[in-house]
């Protein structure tokens, strides 16, 4: 049986997979479950084992999925990704690999509640 998970307007909530599983990615983790508007499926990445453990919270355990090169296997038409690494070079380089496997990926912007913007930005 298949679950499908809904937001409050009853749509089917996006489904996203966070690339890396450092500490930037377990922040931008939190901040996806905070909103409480997605369904995080886990994560990708190229070094760490699959099934290894990322993210938890609750009684729910946030995994590695799998590397890029899986991308097509691991998501939908119904998934997007965020990048989960600080390192510019290496957020480009991640870019250019999923853009290379599947052009017609989607992205999505989180951004945290907590965030201040200042006023002359």
């Amino acid at each position: 049986m298949k679950i499908f998970y809904t937001n409050k307007d009853n749509r089917l909530k996006k489904e996203i997979i966070i690339f890396g599983s450092g500490s930037h990615a377990k922040v931008v983790a939190s901040e996806i479950l905070k909103l409480n508007k997605y369904k995080l499926l886990g994560f990708i990445d190229e070094k760490t084992p699959i099934n290894n453990i990322i993210y938890e919270e609750k009684s729910k355990k946030y995994r590695v999925l799998g590397k890029i090169k899986y991308l097509n296997k691991i998501t939908n038409k119904n998934t997007f990704g965020i990048i989960g690494i600080g390192t510019n070079f290496i957020r480009e380089r991640i870019v250019s690999d999923v853009k290379s496997i599947n052009k017609n990926f989607k992205w999505i912007n989180i951004i945290s509640k907590d965030s201040i913007i200042s006023s002359d930005v």
